[in-house]
């Protein structure tokens, strides 16, 4: 990676924790702690990251470097709002060592995985704080969208020449809302990735792809099929509601329509596909490559979205995934008896804790379980 590349890495890093507070600090010396100190109270990550996104290759920010290297003389010449940014950033090569140390791969990966993330563009990660307010910004610094709370809008306005997506990923335990620019909206259940452009061209299909659990309630735009792409199947619509389930460790993908109609089919085979009415559902299995048509209750499919758990005639060790996902834990089944036992039942996040649903299951079924933390054990 590039000195350049690696100096953006670490202000993005810097930039996204959004407080000084969230940084270890334990590791640095004490003339890098107080780098880092000044560097947020004089409000200077913002415009680091403005003066090195201006910055077109490695040459122009050698000449700088050499710029700043040479007399005091020389510097002064420069203009100041050059040396207000050069400088800062020169000595910021001090604190190369805040990705690596201070967050720490380790540390790193355990913020990201248990919360909402952005990716902008390749490589910028942005965290999405639940409670939080922001605007989502390109590396360009155009303004594509905005975060209330725990939904993204993606801005009508935005006209681009080429497709630039960003993803969404969802941790275990949360739910999130997001609307692109043609106005579809999309809810994404948890441990779901989806990936979109952040404006869809005027001469192609819009066109997404998801990865774990979505509802989709589809604007209507009868030039521009929308498409959502999962393992081994597309699903295109016009304007409508359905539900996807696309969870990697499923061996299923399970299309449930609410209104309207859908296509699904095979990209890589030729055909015209499946179609599929209001009230049924579509189950590919990824193995055997057949597809399956249901009539359902659409009701358990879609209740998560409303914070709902539904378990219809359903073995608790099918359960088991999605109560995981739900609550963000991981449960350790050591009851046969258990994992056979079908059942039905109701939850609501907002009523029930992952405690209170197994207080529940064990007035049907008798069993012994330990919580420690965000393990459950099951007995």
């Amino acid at each position: 990676m590039s000195e350049i590349h690696r100096l953006k890495k670490i202000l993005r890093a810097i930039n996204n924790s959004e407080s000084i507070d969230e940084i270890d600090l334990e590791n640095l010396t004490k003339e890098e702690r107080e780098l880092l100190l000044k560097l947020v109270q004089e409000d200077m990550v913002g415009e680091s990251l403005t003066f090195l996104a201006d910055l077109d290759t490695d040459r122009e920010w050698n000449k700088i470097k050499k710029q700043l290297a040479k007399t005091e003389n020389s510097v002064i010449r420069m203009r100041k709002s050059v040396i207000r940014y050069a400088a800062v950033i020169v000595l910021l090569l001090a604190l190369g060592i805040i990705i690596s140390t201070t967050l720490g791969p380790d540390k790193k990966e355990t913020v990201i995985e248990n919360a909402v993330t952005l990716t902008i563009g390749e490589d910028d990660v942005k965290i999405i704080k639940r409670n939080g307010e922001q605007s989502i910004v390109t590396a360009s610094g155009e303004i594509v969208g905005h975060q209330y709370g725990n939904k993204i809008i993606y801005t009508k306005e935005v006209q681009q020449d080429k497709l630039v997506y960003n993803e969404l990923s969802i941790p275990n335990g949360e739910l999130f809302e997001l609307e692109l620019s043609d106005g579809s909206l999309i809810h994404l259940n948890a441990g779901s990735k989806l990936r979109y452009p952040i404006s869809f061209l005027s001469e192609n299909n819009r066109e997404v792809f998801i990865e774990g659990e979505g509802y989709f309630q589809v604007a209507e735009d009868r030039d521009h099929p929308f498409i959502v792409h999962t393992d081994g199947i597309a699903i295109e619509v016009l304007g409508t509601s359905f539900n996807v389930s696309n969870y990697k460790d499923n061996k299923q993908v399970e299309t449930v329509l609410v209104e309207g109609s859908v296509q699904l089919y095979n990209p890589n085979e030729s055909g015209s596909g499946v179609m599929l009415t209001p009230g049924y559902k579509a189950s590919w299995d990824k193995n055997e490559l057949l597809m399956e048509i249901n009539e359902v209750s659409t009701e358990l499919y879609t209740g998560w979205v409303k914070g709902e758990l539904i378990f219809s005639d359903i073995a608790f060790r099918d359960m088991e995934r999605k109560l995981e996902r739900a609550f963000n834990v991981t449960i350790d089944n050591n009851n046969l008896m258990l994992a056979e036992k079908v059942l039905n039942a109701k939850f609501n996040k907002d009523v029930e804790d992952i405690e209170g649903v197994l207080k529940v299951i064990n007035a049907i079924y008798p069993f012994s379980y330990k919580i420690s933390g965000q393990q459950i054990i099951i007995n």
